[in-house]
């Protein structure tokens, strides 16, 4: 909520929480130039090595939190894509520390493109994941770290992907990814 509320303060959007779960699973949605775009956030990764379970920080009712992506929470995110609305997930997800994405979270992220996603970008690993098209949409399972202070000696810590992509009428026409 503390987060939240700087954010707003700063006149900035957030997604992926909320002072409950209908607020959490509310998408970032913005048209430019007549196409719509709705930008979802949420979590979706096991248990991690110091024991934390981001499952117990999920949102729900009358319960501030992140969008958990359970049974609830990817509901609430397949029943809000739309076919006239270029529809990108965020998810931070996946196993820390991991080259390749798990099993479960490749079952997840194809989930969610079956469901409607157009593009998936993940994060969470802390290194940068390989890039995959699932029914001729983008997954990039993990970005690495953009700024993330301390990762010295770490190998892949220090390293993240930005990506350029560009859209027209709901399709992607290119993808350029830059390495930092």
């Amino acid at each position: 909520t503390d987060t939240r509320a700087a954010l707003e303060g700063a006149g900035l959007a957030g997604l992926g929480a909320g002072a409950d779960i209908e607020e959490a699973a509310r998408p970032f949605r913005h048209l430019r130039k007549g196409q719509a775009l709705a930008v979802y956030g949420a979590a979706s990764f096991p248990r991690e090595r110091s024991g934390w379970d981001g499952a117990a920080a999920a949102a729900g009712p009358g319960r501030a939190g992140i969008l958990w992506l359970d049974a609830e929470g990817f509901d609430r995110i397949r029943t809000a894509f739309r076919e006239d609305t270029l529809d990108l997930a965020l998810i931070h997800g996946g196993e820390e520390w991991s080259r390749t994405p798990s099993r479960e979270f490749r079952r997840t992220v194809t989930d969610l493109v079956r469901a409607g996603a157009d593009a998936v970008f993940g994060s969470h690993p802390h290194v940068v994941q390989g890039m995959e098209w699932i029914d001729g949409r983008p997954v990039f399972w993990s970005l690495g770290n953009f700024v993330f202070p301390g990762m010295d000696g770490t190998p892949g810590g220090e390293e993240g992907l930005l990506v350029r992509a560009g859209f027209l009428e709901g399709r992607m026409l290119y993808v350029r990814t830059l390495p930092l």
